[in-house]
């Protein structure tokens, strides 16, 4: 099944404090049942006062729930930074995960890997959803609860008779 991904960037507008509590935890409510309606899947990074977020799913879908968030106020300066046709989702069991990086995580990335923790204006893509995938795999049980594979899982759509596998 084709879906598309999007990965964005954008300065925070609120303040999110120091764990997902208070505007960031009701984000995250209304954010994955909204995703969950829609069949999308993802995932929200926040560091440094920037959310990065992946989205992946149908694509009517998909470019409603990117208008929005270019509309909203808790976002400033969102930059789109990839948007492709894929196979496959890389965030299949989260509605929408949350990663925020820390020192818990330091060990992931080798030295030479940390552009790919920076989240400045120009932040290269290249595999950013992968590395939010990695985070959200093994350590989900340092973020959030929902981020864990055992959160609420989209509903499989039953295959049509006919339908190519």
């Amino acid at each position: 099944m084709i879906v598309h991904r999007l990965v964005y960037r954008s300065d925070v507008a609120i303040s999110v404090g120091d764990d997902a509590s208070g505007g960031l935890a009701q984000i995250l409510d209304r954010a994955r049942a909204a995703n969950q309606r829609a069949d999308l899947t993802g995932a929200l990074m926040v560091a440094s006062n920037t959310f990065v977020q992946a989205l992946e799913g149908p694509l009517p879908a998909l470019e409603q729930t990117f208008e929005r968030i270019c509309r909203d106020f808790r976002h400033r300066r969102v930059r789109l930074l990839e948007f492709v046709e894929a196979e496959d989702r890389v965030f299949g069991e989260w509605p929408l995960g949350f990663v925020r990086p820390g020192a818990e995580i330091a060990g992931l990335c080798s030295p030479l890997d940390a552009g790919a923790m920076r989240l400045g204006p120009d932040a290269s893509t290249s595999g950013l959803a992968q590395m939010m995938r990695a985070l959200l795999v093994t350590n989900a049980q340092t973020f959030d609860a929902a981020a864990a594979p055992e959160a609420p899982r989209l509903r499989q759509k039953p295959a049509t008779k006919g339908a190519a596998s």
